[in-house]
């Protein structure tokens, strides 16, 4: 009885230290995963798409904050790779991305939880070129697709998707916002703040090398402010979530993977915070209740998790 006296006195103090600080480990996915993407509706994260360990497609997992359970749903649609997933309006779209076989498509698909049984269906019409390794955010009713590869594109290097696609939700038709040149890229990552999306770091540039550049798009004058050194430093595969009206910026390749920063968009300064208790990247990163989830992704020694942390800024000591 001693004995499960102290295993049980054990297990209560390394959950309260699990639970010390900013970050906290919640529970892990059924199926690890890495470059897949997040989105919430109605208070549930969903997690879609991306590659298990075995390079298979990722099912698609809801995530209940009320009880603690991930529960697989389905399968994910056909563009499983880094594919641009939000939730608007009751409906979530998967769009643009690649599929297992690296075609990058142009359109994606759609479903309405509240309908019931998981059941993908076509986003009628087709952006004007593909938008793989790209990003997207939300304005009101318009999704943004932005920059990221094409493989119509006869060069490569800095020629990469200089096209931003918009998709108005309301009336599911296409158009094209104020282009991003030249400043286009891939493995970037984008988050909308009021009228104006962020969009952070990224591979591109002659040299096809990490990139320090920060670009804010205003909706309301469809015009981009580039920033050539915005970010604190060539930050590749970063992932952006916005709180409080502050934009949050962590994870990613090399140096990213250790860092975990906000940026102040009326003094454009940047602060450093509690880096994440593992460092990975090509992860999902999404924020609810104001607080931020980081779902899957790979460690720096290549290993696919199935991990689930959560920041709270508002424990920052």
């Amino acid at each position: 009885m001693r004995r499960i006296g102290l295993i049980a006195m054990l297990v209560v103090a390394l959950g309260a230290l699990a639970l010390a600080g900013p970050w906290r480990e919640v529970a892990s996915l059924n199926v690890a995963r890495v470059k897949a993407r997040a989105c919430v509706l109605d208070g549930k994260i969903y997690v879609i798409g991306g590659t298990d360990p075995d390079k298979n497609p990722a099912p698609v997992e809801v995530f209940n904050p009320q009880t603690g359970v991930w529960k697989v749903l389905g399968p994910s649609p056909e563009n499983v790779s880094m594919p641009c997933v939000t939730a608007v309006g009751g409906t979530i779209y998967v769009l643009a991305g690649r599929t297992l076989d690296k075609v990058r498509l142009l359109t994606g698909y759609m479903w309405s939880p509240s309908s019931g049984e998981l059941a993908w269906t076509p986003v009628p019409g087709h952006m004007s070129m593909a938008h793989g390794d790209g990003a997207c955010a939300v304005i009101e009713s318009q999704i943004y697709l932005i920059s990221g590869e094409d493989d119509t594109l006869t060069n490569e290097g800095e020629d990469y998707v200089k096209a931003v696609d918009v998709l108005d939700t309301a009336t599911l038709t296409w158009s094209t916002a104020a282009p991003i040149i030249p400043h286009q890229r891939e493995d970037f990552d984008a988050v909308a703040v009021g009228d104006k999306i962020v969009c952070l770091g990224g591979q591109g540039g002659p040299a096809q090398s990490p990139l320090a550049w920060l670009d804010i798009y205003d909706a309301a004058t469809d015009t981009w402010t580039f920033y050539e050194d915005g970010a604190p430093f060539p930050w590749e595969h970063p992932r952006l979530a916005a709180v409080g009206g502050m934009v949050y910026a962590l994870t990613g390749k090399g140096e990213g993977g250790f860092t975990n920063m906000y940026l102040d968009l009326e003094t454009m300064e940047w602060q450093r915070l509690t880096p994440p208790p593992v460092p990975v990247f090509e992860c999902a990163v999404v924020a609810l209740d104001e607080k931020i989830y980081v779902i899957g992704g790979k460690d720096l020694d290549g290993n696919v998790l199935n991990r689930v942390w959560v920041y709270d800024s508002q424990a920052e000591e």
